[in-house]
């Protein structure tokens, strides 16, 4: 997998552990603590093919920061990631995720 990802979660944990995964499976990786700040790195990396974003997060959620981040890029591959909650009709990645299962809704 070629992709280039930028990854956005407020938890250091789970944002070291995807980036890993990502750069294990071949993706060049960006990794943000911060949704507002995603949006800037997004709109400076024209590159960027993926968004992968926590769904809770404190000012801005994953979804209000997807719906962003289409309006920057509209063919941008979003996939939310939770402990608990999904997002109707989107690929999503149930909180603790396996490479596999990254890797799996990453390609979708």
């Amino acid at each position: 997998m070629h992709a280039f990802v930028l990854v956005v979660d407020d938890d250091p944990m789970i944002l070291d552990l995807a980036t890993n995964m990502l750069e294990e499976l071949g993706c060049r990786v960006i990794a943000i603590s911060s949704a507002h700040e995603a949006l800037r790195v997004l709109q400076a990396e024209p590159g960027i093919t993926a968004l992968l974003t926590d769904i809770q997060m404190p000012r801005m959620d994953g979804v209000e920061l997807a719906a962003e981040a289409r309006r920057i890029r509209r063919d941008l591959h979003v996939v939310f990631a939770s402990g608990g909650t999904s997002v109707l009709g989107e690929p999503f990645l149930a909180k603790p995720f396996t490479r596999e299962e990254l890797l799996r809704v990453m390609h979708g």
